[in-house]
This record gives structure tokens, sequence and C-alpha cells, in this order.
């Protein structure tokens, strides 16, 4: 937030300072019942450094949330998406900030209440030019379910469904032989990574201090498997 909107957020109780995920009911009419809106969760703290806050906010807001379909009901995961701007057409990452946003995972508890369960790495970049948090932040906004695969062949298996967490994200690889971070190296789109490869929503060390000339932490998904060049 800035100029009033900023002053306003800074009287705010720290609580309703975060990000948050509503529901609405919905009547038998199908529009919304105004009478029963509740606040579902909110969205932890991505940022701690008081700097980071202050210009970004504790985290970016969730711009996609997804439902299981056909296997567990009780699992819901989010998506973010980077500080939004607008640098035009002609330059990268114009729209949106890059390596900043998370997709995080819920799971509904007896009582009713979302908690949560854990977050997926997305991309390997792993924010060491940003700074803590050190975790791969590289989500694009967009998480969807699919199925998952035949472990010959890779294909589709229909008797696995939900199996596979599709995301959308920035940097998730590099081109063959690059070195270095260039618009051509960069690989960006969507990324396949198994329902069940969840990290930690803030590992040991991720907000500790990072030599740039080593690893950040391991990867529980595709940074643990593949390699990263850098």
């Amino acid at each position: 937030m800035s100029g009033a909107g900023q002053d306003i957020g800074a009287a705010l109780p720290d609580d309703e300072r975060h990000n948050s995920v509503w529901s609405v009911r919905i009547g038998p009419d199908g529009f919304f019942d105004v009478s029963d809106v509740r606040r579902a969760l909110l969205v932890p703290a991505s940022f701690s450094r008081p700097e980071d806050i202050t210009r970004l906010g504790y985290s970016h807001p969730v711009s996609d949330i997804t439902f299981s379909e056909c296997g567990d009901r009780d699992v819901m995961r989010l998506g973010e998406r980077g500080g939004f701007r607008n640098l035009g057409l002609n330059m990268e990452n114009a729209f949106a900030r890059p390596h900043e946003a998370r997709a995080l995972r819920y799971a509904l508890n007896p009582a009713g209440a979302w908690l949560s369960s854990g977050r997926y790495d997305v991309g390997f970049y792993d924010r060491r030019n940003e700074g803590q948090p050190f975790v791969r932040a590289n989500c694009a906004s967009g998480v969807a379910f699919g199925y998952g695969y035949a472990p010959r062949g890779w294909s589709i298996d229909r008797t696995k469904p939900d199996q596979t967490v599709w995301l959308s994200g920035d940097v998730l690889c590099f081109a063959p032989g690059a070195t270095t971070s260039t618009d051509d190296a960069e690989v960006n789109g969507i990324q396949g990574t198994p329902a069940g490869a969840v990290d930690e929503l803030l590992p040991s060390g991720a907000a500790s201090r990072l030599s740039r000339r080593r690893p950040a932490l391991s990867a529980c998904g595709p940074g643990a498997i593949l390699p990263h060049r850098r």
C-alpha cells in the first residue's frame, strides 16, 4: 500500500494487515448470501525483515485457489502472484515481480478450520540475490490438480486422480548449457509436481544468511532431482 492507503494499513491490528482468504455462502438461488461471510484463513507471512514488509507487505495476495475434484476434498491449494507493476510490454516481467510468490497447501481439520500443511517448491531459483526467505518462491499464480502417471512411458493414469500438482512459474529451469540468468536462458511456464512433494512452509535456515557461492536449501520438488546451472 502507498499514500493514504499505507497510513490506513499501518493503523490496523497486525492480523488485519496480512492477506487472507474468505468464503461466502451461496444460497439455493445461486446468489451470494451476505449474511454468511467468513474469513477462512490468514495467509502466513513470507517476509520478515522490516524493510521487506514496508515495501511488499507480509506476503503477496492469493490469486488462484483450487480444490480436489476426485480425491480427498479436505485439501486446498493456493497460488500467490508477485507484486503488480507496469513496466511496459517490452520489459522483462513487465506486470508482476518474480521470485516472491509461493504455492501453498492447506488441509481441513475435523473442526472445520483450514490449516497450513506446507508449500511446493516452484522452479530452481532460490532468491539468493533477493534475500530471505531463501526458498523457491517462483509461483506465477496458477495452480491446478492433475492425474498421476504410469511408471513406464509417462502416460496419464486415470486411476490416479489428483496425484499431480500443476503450477505456473518463473525460472523453472535454465536452457541446456546456460551459465547465467538471461531472457534467453530462463525457462518459464508450467511445472508438474507430485502432489506429495510438499516442503516445509519455512524450512530451518530459510531466513538465515546465505552465501551466494553455495546452493540454497535443498528442494523437496524438482530442484532436488534435476541439475541447476547458474
